[in-house]
């Protein structure tokens, strides 16, 4: 990249433009803005596009230590300058595969930074339903491959605790030839689930002082010693002080795996501050979506994630750069293979 503009270069370029606006006859200066916008839009793009194909998707540079491996066994790296960790992507370019402009991607960086509801992504990229369906599900698989890790230090408080969402089968399942485990709610009726049931899917959630955050979408129904045995051991370690409520699930495990605990009733607000808040906040950004289907729903919470790590930066230059230098597994072809959690190929229920 260049140099940086000095701030009268700015301005006389600005005063230019500006000139040239105001020639154009006024029947033709929407049409003139449209297209300056596009090309604006296009040139932002192309500059994240001039990153290198291994380098953090955040902030661009290619000084990076490898940092362990992931789940799948792929190599992680922790960038140097930002300490983004991330992974190579192992296909092509999402740029070099799609039939949109630049400019509409730009766009949609922008939507996604908003948190847009398709029919917003519909008029501001103009694409059809299904191209903004898709884009916005290539870019939660772009973030939920990167999004920042969440790290147990010694000494640091993290509060917990479990949310609850209603196990929703959203979307065509008739082409998928999945067999709906229950007869589908009509609007007005008397089907939805009252209360804690098995319908429900847990979620652990966790905040430590520094507001990094972590989720785990654990089992369906009630989270129970075995449930939270799990996501514990995945999700916290020694030397943090874990502060819960009087779940007799937390305290069992935390004290068999060592982990210093302070647990309080659960009427007592006020030591779970930060996750209450934290929970108000995932279900204010969920609630627009009218439902979010339970196998995207790890997909969502990490577009969440992404946007509580990098709202307040330059957080639309971090979705362009991961737009232009990111890859994607799944085809359109597959979407309608993607498995539910918590359910057997003929669609009976698993705990796990």
């Amino acid at each position: 990249m260049g140099r940086t503009m000095t701030g009268t270069e700015i301005t006389s370029i600005v005063d230019d433009v500006s000139r040239t606006v105001n020639a154009v006859p006024a029947d033709r200066r929407g049409a003139l803005l449209m297209e300056l916008r596009r090309l604006i839009d296009s040139e932002i793009l192309g500059l994240s596009r001039n990153i290198p194909a291994l380098a953090c998707p955040g902030c661009g540079s290619e000084s990076f230590v490898k940092h362990g491996t992931t789940a799948t066994g792929i190599q992680r790296y922790r960038c140097r300058d930002c300490g983004r960790t991330f992974v190579q992507q192992s296909c092509g370019r999402l740029l070099r595969n799609t039939k949109l402009t630049d400019g509409q991607w730009y766009r949609f960086a922008e939507c996604f930074v908003d948190g847009d509801v398709l029919s917003q992504v519909v008029r501001k990229c103009e694409v059809c339903m299904k191209t903004a369906w898709f884009m916005r599900h290539r870019m939660m698989e772009l973030v939920y491959a990167n999004i920042p890790s969440f790290e147990v230090k010694d000494g640091v408080r993290i509060q917990t605790d479990e949310i609850y969402f209603e196990e929703t089968f959203k979307g065509n399942q008739l082409k998928a030839g999945f067999k709906m485990p229950r007869a589908p709610y009509v609007h007005g009726s008397k089907g939805h689930p009252v209360g804690m049931t098995d319908r429900k899917i847990c979620v652990l959630t966790g905040i430590n002082d520094m507001g990094d955050m972590f989720y785990d979408v654990v089992c369906r129904g009630w989270y129970d010693r075995e449930s939270a045995r799990i996501s514990l051991d995945r999700n916290v370690g020694k030397g943090a002080i874990i502060v819960t409520d009087n779940h007799a699930s937390y305290i069992r495990n935390l004290r068999e795996m060592g982990i210093v605990h302070e647990y309080h009733p659960a009427s007592e607000h006020g030591p779970l501050n930060r996750v209450n808040a934290l929970h108000r906040r995932i279900r204010a950004f969920l609630r627009p979506f009218n439902g979010v289907s339970t196998k995207y729903l790890a997909k969502y919470l990490g577009w969440f994630k992404w946007l509580e790590a990098f709202r307040g930066d330059d957080s639309v230059g971090s979705a362009a750069s991961q737009i232009a230098t990111g890859g994607y597994d799944t085809l359109w072809r597959d979407v309608r293979n993607i498995p539910f959690p918590f359910r057997d190929a003929d669609g009976n229920p698993t705990k796990f």
